[in-house]
């Protein structure tokens, strides 16, 4: 599922998912990466994140409300639509359409930096094998 972020290798930087208890990608008993995962995601400045969501659909996640109500208060104005936005206590989440990538990109502040070559780990993990640290 979150091989259609792929799509943007190049342009933005993709990063995977890590456990937070461990720090480091999920395992199975036998401590072996655990196949099913696959979780990656656009990064962005302040913690922001874009995520797939499925079918060309794209999923945002903005740590701040009060940022979060800033980019609603933009995407608004610039006419892009969006759905199921949800606003917690601490963070803004909605859905929107991957052909509207770039300005929400723009609005999220994704990272460009590392963009070309920073997924080549990424792409050796997912086909089994994880360099040693150096």
């Amino acid at each position: 599922m979150a091989q259609y972020l792929l799509k943007f290798k190049g342009k933005y930087r993709i990063l995977p998912e890590l456990d937070l208890g461990t720090n480091d990608f999920p395992r199975d008993k036998n401590g072996e990466i655990a196949k099913e995962y696959d979780d990656i995601y656009i990064a962005c400045q302040y913690g922001n994140r874009i995520y797939n969501y499925g079918k060309g659909i794209l999923y945002a996640y903005i740590p701040s409300i009060g940022r979060g109500r800033n980019i609603r208060k933009a995407l608004d104005e610039q006419g892009i639509s969006y759905t199921n936005y949800n606003e917690t206590d601490e963070e803004v989440e909605f859905k929107f359409k991957a052909k509207d990538i770039e300005p929400i990109a723009i609005l999220l502040k994704a990272k460009t930096t590392s963009a070309g070559n920073g997924l080549q780990g990424l792409v050796v993990f997912i086909n089994g094998y994880i360099p040693p640290v150096r």
